[in-house]
């Protein structure tokens, strides 16, 4: 793809792992990380991204969980909970990476909806 479109800009959305951060910032064209919800995970991406030497700092997003709802993967009994900081953690990572990642523009919040709600209620409070 790179050869056929060399201005492509990856943007990176789904839980990263810490041990895969590395990996991801290896990427070429790597654009943003919609998907920070950790301040260790901040730390790791500043980290990482520095050691690429990048002349950019990597856009990321700060992925809020605003549903409060739960993951329902394979069966009943097997669950984990959706990503994301609870909002009323998200100013503390803001002003983190703001002031402790240097390597990293904060461009925004990210959050994923209730997947059932019922539109004819009003909008979805997930986005208000």
């Amino acid at each position: 793809i790179l050869s056929l479109c060399p201005e492509i800009k990856w943007h990176f959305i789904g839980h990263l792992q810490k041990q895969n951060v590395n990996k991801l910032m290896a990427v070429p064209n790597l654009f943003m990380l919609e998907t920070v919800d950790s301040v260790k995970l901040a730390d790791k991406v500043n980290s990482s991204w520095q050691k690429k030497g990048s002349p950019e700092r990597l856009k990321v997003m700060v992925q809020i969980n605003t549903s409060g709802e739960e993951i329902y993967l394979f069966s009943v009994s097997f669950r984990e909970g959706k990503h994301g900081l609870p909002p009323s953690e998200t100013i503390a990572i803001v002003e983190h990476i703001n002031a402790k990642c240097p390597n990293l523009e904060f461009v925004g919040l990210m959050t994923i909806g209730s997947f059932g709600h019922d539109l004819s209620q009003g909008p979805n409070p997930d986005f208000q």
